[in-house]
């Protein structure tokens, strides 16, 4: 929670800046993947982010889950969330201030899912 909120203001901090971009995008699959070793405890695989992220989907993609706001590319395939964290931490993507936002509201929404902040 503590580290998506320094995300949040520094993003806040630097809106005119597109520098800070590739750093929040990093960021975001850190979260992922620490979130991933949390949940997944005992699981020390490289491909842990993968199956947290796979798990997430099946359990937010219920009926009576619709209070979230994912975006329906996410839940619907369109988007492989995924490839493009992998993308962000080994800096081989286009960043855009939407598309980092867009990505970190399906972050936020697993997080808060999972760990209830």
């Amino acid at each position: 929670n503590d580290l998506y909120c320094a995300l949040a203001d520094i993003d806040a901090r630097t809106k005119e800046e597109s520098a800070a971009l590739p750093f929040i995008g990093m960021a975001l699959r850190l979260l992922i993947e620490i979130a991933a070793r949390v949940y997944y405890k005992k699981d020390t695989s490289d491909q842990i982010a993968g199956k947290f992220l796979k798990e997430a989907k099946k359990q937010l993609n219920q009926p009576d889950k619709n209070n979230i706001s994912l975006t329906n590319e996410w839940l619907s395939d369109k988007m492989n969330l995924n490839a493009i964290l992998q993308k962000y931490a080994h800096g081989n993507i286009t960043y855009t201030r939407d598309g980092i936002l867009t990505t970190s509201k399906i972050v936020a929404d697993i997080l808060e899912y999972y760990f209830k902040r």
